[in-house]
């Protein structure tokens, strides 16, 4: 079975998870005022479950994939490095500048006209007035989030593919030690990094240790009827310590746990033709839904709070299909932008073919 047929189907759901993790209930902020309704405990559980729970898999699962694509094959040397870095220019670094310059521009307009500055103030901060070196910080993401915050994953990412070379050499030196001193740091939460996170380093040194000995990622596969089960007992214990105790320390070996499953239900995935083939055809647009959905999914939120009366009702069908419009949206945007303007939706989607 081809495993890298099993890497793509599961690169759109990932995106769909990463939607729902911000796709929260409350509150919105609308021209200075918080609207929001204090939703039930159902909800918040179901919130809890989904969102910060399964969910939650996604991020950790892009990180092992990413060092396990880089480092496959990877041998250390400096040639390869390089022409594996003109590759990401065009995949990470470019997309990564262009999509924050767009958001950037958005919020200038945005908030200079009346018309709109109630769907980009409030909790934002403004755009006007700022030094040059805070608007290339707010650009870019040098000390905090970038101005299109889930970029801040590309910039991680971008981070450990330039140290390539030292990561390959210090893994053929530590013979499994690297990786299991980052693994008892992340499930411990002792160490805490601000950029790249403690979750992504982890991640990508995991993808890269089983990339560099040319060794399968599904390693679960043939337990799924003992994982998946497993899984779901421990994300609903999980909650309920939580919601009852205030207790994490169950959280992350269940999202650990979730990878695991994650990739090794890719073999079933990949045996039904029809959802196999629709899987494969989403994966190559992934990157744009996961470009564009911010602040895209914000605003939306925002005009539909507007828009209706906001209770329980009405956040829980928000919550639950604002990121499958979004991602309808982002679609249908991304192929129009091909049929129209093909090599800016090459540049925009990191040079991906969809």
């Amino acid at each position: 079975m081809d495993s890298s047929e099993r890497l793509s189907v599961i690169r759109f759901p990932m995106i769909l998870l990463i939607l729902y993790i911000h796709s929260f209930v409350a509150p919105v902020y609308l021209a200075g005022q918080s609207i929001t309704v204090e939703p039930t405990a159902g909800i918040r559980a179901l919130v809890m479950f989904w969102s910060d729970g399964i969910a939650r898999i996604a991020v950790p699962s892009f990180y092992l994939m990413s060092g396990y694509l880089y480092f496959n094959n990877f041998d250390g040397s400096w040639n390869q490095y390089l022409e594996k870095s003109k590759r990401r220019v065009f995949t990470l670094l470019i997309p990564y500048i262009l999509w924050n310059g767009l958001v950037l521009a958005l919020f200038m307009i945005g908030q200079s006209l009346p018309l709109t500055a109630t769907l980009f103030n409030s909790a934002n901060e403004q755009m006007t007035g700022q030094s040059t070196w805070r608007m290339i910080d707010i650009w870019l993401g040098i000390t905090q989030y970038p101005i299109a915050y889930p970029f801040w994953f590309i910039r991680d990412l971008m981070l450990m593919v330039a140290v390539a070379p030292l990561l390959h050499w210090t893994l053929r030196r530590t013979h499994g030690v690297l990786e299991i001193v980052l693994l008892f740091a992340w499930l411990s939460t002792l160490i805490k990094l601000p950029i790249p996170s403690i979750e992504g380093l982890t991640f990508f040194v995991l993808g890269a240790s089983f990339g560099m000995h040319n060794r399968p990622l599904f390693v679960g596969d043939g337990h799924l009827k003992l994982l998946i089960p497993v899984f779901l007992v421990g994300e609903l214990a999980n909650i309920w310590l939580r919601l009852e105790l205030n207790v994490y320390w169950l959280q992350r070996p269940v999202i650990l746990l979730g990878v695991v499953v994650l990739f090794a239900m890719t073999k079933c995935v990949v045996s039904h033709p029809q959802l196999r083939g629709v899987l494969l055809a989403l994966a190559p647009m992934s990157f744009f839904v996961f470009a564009a959905h911010e602040p895209l999914m914000t605003m939306l939120r925002k005009l539909i709070y507007r828009a209706i009366e906001v209770n329980q009702a009405s956040i829980l069908a928000t919550y639950t299909l604002l990121p499958l419009l979004v991602a309808i949206i982002t679609l249908v945007a991304y192929r129009l932008l091909v049929r129209v303007f093909p090599t800016a939706a090459s540049i925009l989607n990191g040079n991906r073919a969809g």
